[in-house]
């Protein structure tokens, strides 16, 4: 922690400047004036901004007069001793806190600003808080990489889960729910994942294997498959169709379930041919409400993950047994310069070209070494770091990896000490088999057949609400008589929407126009026009598509359902 030596000093005008350890934090002849300059040519309205100290708080005043949005942008004031500012007139000012504590604030508020942010630091902090200032940078840097995966993900993934949310709740209604397994077992658990260390530990896994349960992590069932492993469980939460012909497609599991995510591509569940059991993912609070109240989908369970299968199947492993469990194969890092284990389809040697690709950084080790990773696998692991603070008995839980990186707050042991301790020769395995279940088709026909009514209403007032910008555009201004339609029209576009699975398909668009269209200070009123009419312009073009695409996915799972309907029917 740097030590301070702090003395106030008066300046020609304003309120004075602090000198600490020798540097002045204002300008002492005006301080208003650099606080002015600071605000007008330093600072990016597009971007989220981190200011770096407050000292007086001129920057304040500036931001205030300039009418700046204070959601754009928070302040760190890293001198603890600097006399507080009492109103912050809605601006977010982090004082006194350590390096923990003003990441898990930053975090917060850089969620959606992942692309565009910009660090500024007022005239010397950096000097006199070298340390802090290079902390600051670090967490700004990685909070953005990370934000960056995780919007990746979700934007170039989301007409994938759109159609497969839709699709999915044929299989599940028919199929079985993971809540049929809640503490059915009281036996070991294993989690393979498919990092490079897991080929070392295959061997004494196929010792054990007829005395704990096998959960094999996505695409870990290719490489278990060839070292002569099945699994007892397969979990998949990948949309992508790839995923279902590179490890599913014409693939003989033998006995081996499937627990499977709504987002997971709705093939997989179409053809697979053992029990399989339905999730959903524990942020979906709204999907989860929908699918009970319109599907009669009441024991769907919320399952915590993240980025990662392997991260689900944790909190699985948990759900469906009281014992121990062990993961294996989940490195997290590029051991012994490998993205993956032996026989992953996704397996390659890590070069430097690859490491710098990614963006490859050195994180702590499993054995307190220094390891490769990037933010993809970082995001990973942070996943598992907030499941293992929430998970029921995670004291019992264990990283057996002996490789890759360290998973904070999760116990290692040896994969050897893990069998020798939790799994005696006395265990004996049964795996459950669901029972039958009738399903009712015609409801789920019905259902169907409402949603696409609803999609098809919704699809007129996104029309009629595009004919009223056109003549908005002609007039060249808003009239209070178009603003009442529009807001009509958005009032009943909002009550359809909430009627329907359209969440994961219309965030990021409602996400990007909100963002992309933000009010600038200084705006004159044909700019406000310009601004709001192609923002709305934006928003209900995308909304046209997406609601085409999903009254689209609709009707081909009401396809589907008719099929079957039929198939029943000449059995």
């Amino acid at each position: 922690m740097t030590k301070f030596d702090i003395t106030y000093l008066p300046t020609k005008v304003g309120k004075g400047t602090i000198e600490v350890n020798g540097y002045l934090l204002h300008s002492k002849y005006d301080p208003i004036k650099e606080a002015q300059r600071i605000v007008e040519k330093e600072l990016n309205e597009e971007c989220f901004t981190v200011i770096f100290g407050l000292g007086k708080g001129y920057i304040l005043d500036q931001l205030i007069n300039k009418k700046y949005n204070p959601k754009k942008l928070v302040i760190i004031e890293p001198i603890s001793e600097v006399e507080d500012i009492i109103d912050s007139k809605g601006f977010t000012i982090i004082k006194n806190k350590n390096e923990k504590e003003v990441k898990q604030a930053v975090e917060s508020l850089l969620t959606y600003f992942s692309r565009e942010v910009q660090v500024i630091s007022l005239p010397n902090y950096e000097k006199v808080c070298i340390e802090e200032y290079k902390q600051l940078l670090q967490i700004v840097k990685d909070i953005q990489l990370l934000n960056v995966v995780n919007d990746n993900a979700v934007r170039g993934q989301s007409h994938f889960w759109q159609e497969n949310e839709i699709k999915n709740t044929l299989y599940a209604y028919c199929g079985n729910t993971l809540s049929e397994l809640e503490k059915a077992y009281e036996i070991p658990v294993i989690v393979a994942s498919g990092g490079p260390s897991l080929i070392k530990q295959l061997p004494l896994l196929k010792e054990v294997r007829s005395k704990v349960i096998l959960i094999a992590a996505g695409s870990t069932i290719i490489t278990l498959q060839n070292e002569g492993i099945i699994p007892d469980y397969i979990a998949s939460i990948d949309g992508n169709k790839g995923n279902y012909e590179r490890h599913f497609k014409d693939n003989n599991y033998g006995k081996a379930q499937l627990f499977y995510s709504f987002s997971n591509y709705y093939e997989i569940q179409k053809n697979f041919s053992n029990p399989s059991y339905g999730f959903i993912d524990y942020n979906v609070v709204d999907l989860a409400e929908q699918l009970k109240e319109r599907y009669e989908l009441k024991s769907l369970p919320r399952i915590e993950g993240g980025g990662s299968v392997a991260n689900y199947a944790l909190s699985i492993a948990r759900y469906i047994s009281s014992g121990p469990i062990a993961l294996i194969g989940q490195d997290l890092a590029f051991t012994d310069n490998q993205t993956h284990a032996k026989y992953n389809i996704g397996a390659q040697e890590v070069t430097k070209e690859l490491l710098e690709s990614r963006g490859a950084i050195k994180i702590e080790g499993f054995y307190g070494d220094r390891v490769f990773t990037d933010y993809s696998l970082i995001s990973m692991k942070k996943s598992f770091e907030r499941i293992i603070q929430t998970i029921e008995s995670a004291e019992i839980i264990y990283n057996c990896t002996e490789g890759g990186a360290k998973i904070i707050g999760m116990n290692q042991l040896s994969f050897n000490e893990f069998c020798s301790k939790f799994i005696p020769v006395s265990i004996k395995k049964k795996i459950i088999m669901p029972l039958e279940r009738q399903c009712d088709l015609n409801f789920l026909v019905n259902v169907y057949i409402k949603e696409i009514k609803r999609y098809k209403d919704m699809l007129i007032d996104i029309k009629t609400a595009l004919r009223y910008l056109n003549t908005v555009k002609k007039q060249g201004y808003f009239s209070q008589e178009n603003l009442g339609k529009l807001d009509k029209i958005d009032k009943s576009i909002k009550v359809k929407q909430n009627f329907l699975l359209m969440k994961t398909i219309a965030e990021p668009v409602v996400m990007d126009i909100m963002l992309k269209y933000q009010s600038k200070s200084n705006e004159t009123e044909k700019d406000i026009f310009e601004r709001v009419f192609s923002q709305n312009e934006e928003l209900y073009t995308r909304l046209l598509y997406i609601t085409e695409q999903s009254k689209n996915f609709t009707e081909e799972a009401l396809m589907e359902a008719r099929v079957r309907l039929e198939e029943n029917k000449n059995e």
